[in-house]
């Protein structure tokens, strides 16, 4: 049994600046906005237990915000070198939903190196950002900090902290290439406690553990 389908439209916009010093460096920062979304009779249904079981006097509302990010970074180019570095704060705190769930700004600080030659370019790279999903200290004792937890842990298991990559460009022609890229972030775990929920589980653990590979094909013109 589920709620159907949620589907939504949203709008926002990014803003960027970058300055060339001619010498191979590079600086820049950026600013997205956040972009609200309505995922009808999902957060509101996933709650309605808790509503029911008088932990929550409401169910959660349907909205949620992808964040606001903002960020700067450098890099510099000395031959077939490059290497870059990022810092960015991803603001969850201030956006509709995942604010009321109790996450935090994320600071998410990134490094990365590049090998380039004519016709192809290798690369890595490691970023490292906390957990946005906190845990409640009040969980042990209190229903309603309980179920916060429960429901972040079960829900949202977005606790993954540390990525590395390593990926490649090839250039086809001059107007047509292909990039490749792998990234692993290692397992995490967090466990909250949720006593207050009065099941007989005085914590609960969610481990995370993440494999992806991505390619795209590229045409200038």
């Amino acid at each position: 049994t589920g709620t159907g389908l949620a589907q939504d439209f949203g709008f926002g916009y990014n803003l960027g600046i970058a300055y060339d010093f001619s010498n191979g460096l590079t600086i820049g920062a950026l600013y997205k906005s956040a972009i609200e979304m309505d995922y009808a009779n999902q957060l509101s249904t996933s709650t309605q237990p808790f509503v029911t079981a008088g932990i929550f006097t409401a169910t959660m509302s349907d909205t949620l915000e992808q964040p606001a990010e903002i960020g700067v970074g450098f890099s510099y180019t000395t031959g077939e070198h490059t290497i870059a570095f990022d810092y960015k704060q991803i603001q969850w705190s201030e956006t509709k939903g995942y604010g009321d769930f109790g996450w935090e700004d994320q600071d998410i600080y990134a490094v990365g190196y590049q090998y380039a030659q004519e016709d192809w370019a290798l690369r890595m790279g490691y970023n490292y950002g906390s957990s946005a999903v906190v845990e409640n200290s009040a969980g042990a004792t209190v229903p309603a900090a309980a179920a916060l937890n429960f429901f972040n842990l079960l829900g949202f298991p977005a606790t993954s902290e540390s990525h590395y990559t390593l990926g490649g460009t090839y250039n086809l022609t001059e107007a047509f290439s292909i990039d490749l890229a792998y990234v692993h972030s290692p397992e995490s775990s967090q466990t909250f406690a949720i006593g207050g929920l009065g099941m007989g589980m005085p914590s609960m653990t969610t481990t995370h553990s993440e494999d992806s590979v991505s390619f795209q094909l590229v045409y200038n013109f």
